[in-house]
């Protein structure tokens, strides 16, 4: 087994935030999971910036750069894509039928 295959099949695999939240979102039977494996972005702990600033206390920041686009936005669209190939049907192309549309800030709304 090569490095990847025990990335996905091991006891730490990680197959996005639908899969891991499904039971919270409004995904059923016939909602296909459109994901790039999104989420799942370090906490670091951040413990120079606090001294500097003269602070007491633990501060952490999320680390949204290991998302596929380095974005925490990441995480809404795949449930915005996943939705939108539900209502497309048995096919989820999204590509077959006019446009869809999605927030246009960043790398988010790059074409």
């Amino acid at each position: 087994m090569n490095s990847q295959a025990a990335l996905k099949s091991g006891p730490m695999a990680w197959h996005g935030v639908i899969h891991r939240y499904a039971k919270h979102l409004p995904v059923s039977a016939t909602t296909p999971i459109i994901s790039l494996n999104e989420g799942n972005t370090p906490l670091i702990r951040v413990d120079n910036f606090v001294k500097a600033i003269g602070g007491e206390f633990e501060l952490y920041l999320k680390y949204e750069g290991l998302n596929p686009t380095c974005s925490f936005k990441d995480r809404g669209m795949t449930m915005a894509v996943s939705k939108a190939a539900e209502r497309k049907g048995a096919s989820g192309d999204l590509r077959e039928h006019g446009k869809y549309f999605r927030p246009g800030g960043g790398l988010c709304g790059a074409r």
